[in-house]
């Protein structure tokens, strides 16, 4: 066998091993596993940001949700969490569109049946039909985008200035708790 063929052998059981067991692998490395997040007690403090969607491509947001939060805030924080909701639904929905019409076309013009034979010029052709057939679809999306982004911005000062006015001046007209 080559050396060539027995490093990549090697590479391979590496790769499979520290899929089977995370920590083990970063063990052998010298660098610890990520702690387990407890999310309630985290968004106390901090504003957390996930890992991917599998599906959407989208990371969520959850915002920092205070012991002595106003109204407010607890109005911004459930209108933000709407805007990604709906956001994380458009891309679920997209990709997913994506996914079906990309597997029809490749199983449509692959020779013999092999998906693999697809070059990248053939998968342009599929890649350009797609984004000219959802234009109008994209920029309705867009359009929307913007129209729930710039209405959380009046919200977004309403806010803070209910905070500013709890840190400076101690007023506090009304609560969540």
């Amino acid at each position: 066998m080559s050396l060539i063929r027995r490093v990549i052998m090697r590479l391979r059981l590496r790769k499979e091993k520290s899929e089977k067991n995370p920590e083990e692998f970063l063990q052998r490395r010298g660098e610890k596993a990520q702690p387990k997040i407890d999310m309630p007690d985290t968004l106390l403090t901090h504003t957390v940001v996930t890992p991917p969607h599998r599906v959407s491509n989208l990371r969520r947001v959850h915002v920092r949700m205070p012991r002595n939060e106003t109204v407010a805030e607890r109005i911004y924080r459930e209108a933000y969490d709407e805007v990604q909701r709906w956001n994380h639904h458009y891309w679920i929905e997209h990709n997913r569109l994506f996914q079906r019409e990309r597997a029809r076309f490749v199983m449509e013009n692959s020779p013999a049946g092999n998906p693999q034979q697809l070059d990248a010029n053939k998968m342009a052709v599929f890649y350009k039909r797609f984004l000219n057939d959802n234009q109008e679809k994209h920029w309705r999306y867009n359009l929307e985008w913007y129209h729930r982004h710039f209405s959380l911005l009046p919200l977004d000062v309403r806010a803070r200035w209910s905070r500013l006015k709890i840190d400076f001046f101690g007023v506090r007209h009304q609560s969540r708790r």
